[in-house]
């Protein structure tokens, strides 16, 4: 009975360890992305990197293909991604140096059939 106990309290304390957070961490650091704003056809990704060396070789990816790679130079910066369809979803991700973000989506706005004047 005692034994058992300890089994699972090792068990939920191993389970509580373990975070649930927007980063995935590499051998060189952690990245964090977020979507800063999106419109019918364009976004923007907010990346905020700790533990990495910079400058150093960023890629980003849409829907698992590189659509942008660049040198970062700054631990904060927003990348722009263009030529999107209107109302359609994206999956981004973002890698540096070994390390890689969370997919996020991205869902850009629908075009309105409304007159303005």
């Amino acid at each position: 009975m005692n034994k058992t106990i300890w089994t699972i309290l090792l068990l939920v304390t191993i389970m509580l360890s373990v975070s649930c957070d927007t980063t995935e961490s590499g051998r060189s650091g952690t990245i964090f992305t977020e979507l800063a704003d999106a419109s019918c056809t364009e976004c923007w990704i907010k990346v905020e990197t700790t533990g990495i060396s910079l400058p150093e070789k960023l890629a980003l990816y849409r829907d698992n293909e590189v659509v942008q790679t660049l040198t970062l130079t700054e631990s904060n910066t927003i990348l722009y991604d263009s030529l999107l369809s209107p109302s359609q979803t994206y999956d981004y991700k973002v890698k540096i140096a070994g390390s890689a973000s969370k997919e996020i989506s991205v869902t850009t706005m629908d075009t309105t059939s409304h007159d303005f004047s």
